[in-house]
């Protein structure tokens, strides 16, 4: 269980505390370079450094993740 000053945290005391991401080291900075990435290569008609399909695969990764938590196995993760 987390503490802070020495003191138990609940759940919801740690979730409150850590602003909504999994770590309160985990900053917003790599998100608006990559918003700021997706609006540039709308503006000069280039592809983004990460594309449509790069999230798809990330997101099945995730999922795949989620399933083998909850069967308690191995998942394959599904073709893109």
């Amino acid at each position: 269980m987390a503490t802070k000053n020495g003191k138990r945290m609940g759940r919801a005391k740690r979730a409150k505390e850590s602003r909504g991401t999994s770590s309160p080291q985990i900053s917003h900075i790599l998100h608006k370079r990559q918003l700021e990435d997706v609006v540039n290569s709308i503006l000069y008609d280039r592809m983004p450094q990460v594309t449509g399909k790069d999230g798809r695969n990330a997101l099945a990764i995730v999922m795949a993740l989620y399933k083998s938590c909850k069967s308690g196995k191995p998942e394959k993760v599904d073709a893109i």
